[in-house]
């Protein structure tokens, strides 16, 4: 048996998802139902406003307020009844969004005007059952506009769309992009002439599902369909398949409100809820309507405008869908609010279905992309940032850093389980984190290692243990027996925790624990991986004094090697730290070690 190994696993592989559970629950806010609408509209202002800040954080004001450049491209007539516009337009410099916009050949005015997100499918706008929909609001006299979900369809460019966890590195809110997408989109239609501004909607499925609920922050929204679409994230916290991706629990979006919050703010306002009976995705009726429909309406009962929440559960098929029987309740609900003939379902023809390449817009030769737009702001940030070349200003760095880390204070005890031939096993609590711990002691040691890697403990099975050293290794949380599903910690940063914080946090306090036990003022740190050689770096130059060496075989030498796009978001997303790159690269956070010593690459640096 390896030395750093017990008999049997300290941790088990729920204990860690279990305290991610306890602190993101403690975390979340609390949704109540306001019966006083007056209060209900005030708080609805004030929620609106803190999540537009939030979800925009670091967006240039005029990416905002500049109305979106519209090139149009050809027409397709599948019959005389309507026509297919194709065009695209752009959300932020040299990033375009294509899109078709379907147009009634008899044209009333104003005519009511719908939005059309897509989720995550390949086909994008292509997307069968989309088409199907779109023709559909076409043929009852609707304009409806038809766009590419980031990362799908045209833009795959950006898939998988998780990328924009490096816009948040340099502090830019990814999931503002994907808002802001929206908002221009809203921006396009109702420049219309046409297009009635009483009477715009947006449905989607899945993923457009949840651009459906974002987009109602924005006012002009008068009508919602989402389809499968979202719940609440305390919600999620129990049920894995509903936690969803990067963008639907953005870093702090649980700071602010949840999307019970989301939804009741979108009241008085007609809003059909429809899940899936069966879904084999995600959000299914069970899981959704209680929490989601049945909580908020009191609320429009409030209102006087009970009939305005519908909420429709789909048997046929049952799974993720927006087939037939999901299109015909979204056509009732349009009919009766907004003005529309309503034939009883689907009025479409096989000509109404193209293929994907005869939908294809085109996008520019400058068209960027999401890994392009984060490089390009780190660029700007690196002429910013100036090194620390004092004591003042070193500490002022450090303080950035604990901010940017949200880092926790963490006091860290231990219990030994067992004693086996060549070390302890010990079982350690770190703020509310249970964390396995091996430790070999040498006899009249004067110095303690410190071993943390991205597998745990294991990474260190075979580490001399003969040398005149104290050896300690520890899996940390998303390490060895700690380590989690990338989603658990995608739940922990919503609340506004950060993953690397706490990382970060239990190393200091682990250190300090192994300072005390061994009787060693500065311990010396080895650590292996991707993440790790970061979390240990960082707690080094947070508390220099701490640490006497760190032997350390990060790869890069720069955060913006991330930035190009190649590494997966679940290898690094602890590194993808909101605002990191605004605060410091590794360059400027190796000036802070001082006194320690970073053994790199074969290479022995001294301190700086």
């Amino acid at each position: 048996m390896s030395w750093t190994q017990s008999t049997k696993r300290l941790v088990s592989d729920s204990t860690t998802v279990a305290e991610i559970k306890r602190l993101t629950l403690s975390r979340l806010p609390q949704f109540k139902v306001e019966r006083d609408i007056r209060r209900w509209d005030a708080e609805t202002k004030r929620l609106r406003q803190q999540a537009l800040q939030l979800f925009y954080r670091g967006i240039p004001s005029e990416w905002i307020e500049t109305p979106p450049r519209v090139v149009w491209g050809e027409t397709l007539h599948p019959d005389s009844s309507y026509s297919i516009r194709k065009l695209r337009y752009e959300v932020v410099p040299d990033y375009w969004i294509p899109a078709l916009l379907y147009l009634p050949a008899k044209l009333s005015t104003p005519a009511p005007a719908i939005l059309n997100p897509n989720g995550h499918h390949s086909g994008g706008k292509a997307a069968t059952y989309k088409q199907i929909r779109c023709a559909n609001l076409a043929r009852r006299g609707a304009l409806a506009l038809n766009m590419e979900f980031i990362g799908m369809g045209e833009l795959q460019s950006d898939s998988p769309h998780s990328r924009l966890a490096l816009l948040n590195m340099v502090g830019i809110s990814g999931v503002g992009l994907f808002l802001l997408a929206l908002q221009k989109s809203i921006d396009l239609i109702l420049s219309h002439p046409k297009a009635d501004p009483d009477r715009l909607g947006i449905t989607g499925l899945s993923g457009g599902g949840w651009q459906t609920i974002i987009a109602t922050l924005d006012p002009r929204i008068k009508l919602a369909v989402p389809v499968a679409g979202y719940t609440s994230i305390r919600a999620r916290v129990n049920s894995p398949s509903d936690v969803g991706d990067l963008e639907q629990i953005p870093p702090d979006m649980a700071t602010v409100l949840d999307y019970q919050h989301l939804t009741a703010m979108f009241a008085p306002k007609p809003l059909l809820q429809i899940t899936n009976e069966y879904d084999d995705c995600c959000f299914a009726t069970a899981r959704v309507k209680p929490i989601i429909v049945d909580a908020i309406r009191p609320l429009y009962t409030a209102y006087g405008a009970a009939a305005n929440l519908r909420n429709h559960s789909n048997y046929v098929p049952g799974t993720h869908n927006y087939e037939a029987d999901n299109r015909t309740q979204f056509y009732r609900f349009i009919s009766r609010h907004f003005n529309l003939p309503d034939p009883g379902g689907d009025i479409h023809t096989a000509d109404d279905i193209f293929p994907e390449t005869s939908l294809t817009v085109g996008l520019p030769a400058t068209q960027l992309t999401i890994a392009q737009l984060a490089r390009n702001r780190a660029a700007k940030l690196e002429t910013i940032r100036t090194p620390p070349r004092t004591a003042a200003e070193r500490q002022a760095l450090r303080q950035r850093l604990a901010h940017v880390l949200q880092l926790p204070q963490y006091h860290a005890t231990a219990r030994k389980l067992c004693q086996t031939a060549s070390a302890s096993v010990w079982q350690m609590r770190v703020g509310p984190w249970t964390i396995p711990m091996s430790l070999w002691q040498a006899k009249g040691a004067d110095c303690t290692t410190l071993l943390i890697g991205d597998n745990g403990r294991a990474d260190f099975s075979s580490y001399k243990t003969d040398s005149q050293a104290n050896l300690m290794a520890v899996d940390i949380l998303g390490c060895g027996e700690s380590r989690v599903p990338i989603n658990q910690l995608m739940l922990l940063e919503t609340t506004g925790l950060r993953a690397l914080g706490v990382q970060v946090a239990q190393i200091l306090a682990i250190a300090e624990f192994a300072s005390r036990k061994t009787a060693v003022s500065r311990l010396d740190i080895r650590t292996v991986g991707t993440i790790m050689p970061v979390a240990t770096l960082l707690a080094a130059a947070l508390k220099p004094q701490q640490f006497a060496n760190i032997d350390s075989d990060i790869w890069f030498s720069t955060f913006r090697l991330l930035l190009e796009g190649t590494q997966c978001y679940e290898d690094i997303m602890p590194l993808c730290l909101f605002g990191l790159l605004e605060v410091a690269d590794l360059p400027e956070i190796k000036l802070l070690l001082e006194e320690v010593t970073l053994i790199q690459d074969g290479r022995c640096l001294p301190p700086q």
